[in-house]
């Protein structure tokens, strides 16, 4: 078998060098066309306006005052002017259908938006552009909580997983401190930093991965998991936009951290900045 193996691994690398310099030119140009044959996309982080399951949430206590409700309005009208062709949210794919029933629904003033932003941004971004769909591109998957707390008691490291789920909650908790003395465009400009960013990818990279002090652990599960998630909506994204698409995405900060980056060094996709979130 290893003398099988070593001669294919030998053809394959003849194989390869016999290829032409025209033949790597010829494909040098039709890769590259391919890479750019797609188009834009940005990506709006957001916190959660209702009520959530997360470790950690920024608070908005006041959503349907008139103050907040205004600031919605000029939300809305800064990122239309990215012109977005496509409106994608955290919901599963399975959920499109329904949500666009339902934006059809606001259109004709007969559906009353709940209390969080896929509706408040998503469906009022969509009605004033005249767009008839939403988009769901979530992916749902176990990270392992079971298994990772299980791990962590067993050796003896909960203390350190506390004082990073501390760390979580007192960023948020200053967030929403700012949240309360500043508009949403400006709570969400900040959000969407790469200070932010880097936070959100670090409380996994450099926090959860290195609780244990082995590697192959639960601890490097409950990681890859989270990523496993996130590249799985990627797909969801990218199955959905065309060359002349113009796609905004509407999602958790602590997805929109890691899928940047992946759209950031994309060659088949162009990612561009929000930069008048916070735009009076």
């Amino acid at each position: 078998m290893k003398q099988i193996l070593l001669s294919l691994s030998t053809l394959l690398l003849f194989s390869c060098k016999s290829t032409t310099q025209k033949e790597q030119s010829t494909f040098t140009r039709t890769a590259t066309k391919e890479h750019f044959k797609k188009g834009k996309i940005s990506i709006l982080g957001t916190f959660h306006f209702a009520n959530t399951s997360d470790y950690s949430a920024i608070i908005i206590e006041d959503l349907n005052s008139q103050k907040r409700q205004m600031e919605v309005t000029r939300l809305v009208n800064n990122l239309a002017k990215f012109k977005p062709t496509k409106i994608l949210v955290e919901r599963e794919p399975v959920l499109t259908d329904s949500l666009s029933n339902k934006l059809i629904d606001f259109k004709k003033g007969q559906y009353e938006l709940p209390d969080n932003e896929l509706y408040q941004i998503g469906f009022r971004l969509a009605k004033q552009l005249n767009l008839n769909k939403i988009y769901g591109i979530d992916y749902h998957l176990g990270l392992g909580d079971a298994e990772l707390i299980q791990y962590l008691n067993k050796e003896e490291r909960m203390d350190a997983f506390s004082n990073t789920l501390e760390s979580a909650r007192n960023w948020a908790s200053k967030e929403t401190e700012y949240l309360r003395t500043h508009t949403l465009g400006e709570s969400l400009a900040k959000l969407n930093t790469s200070t932010s960013d880097n936070f959100n990818r670090n409380l996994y990279l450099d926090n959860i991965l290195n609780i244990s002090k082995h590697g192959n652990s639960p601890a490097s599960d409950y990681v890859s998991n989270w990523y496993k998630r996130n590249i799985y909506i990627k797909k969801n994204i990218d199955d959905l936009i065309g060359k002349n698409d113009r796609v905004l995405v509407i999602i958790g900060a602590g997805h929109s951290a890691i899928l940047k980056s992946f759209y950031r060094s994309s060659t088949s996709t162009e990612y561009v900045d929000l930069t008048n979130i916070a735009e009076k």
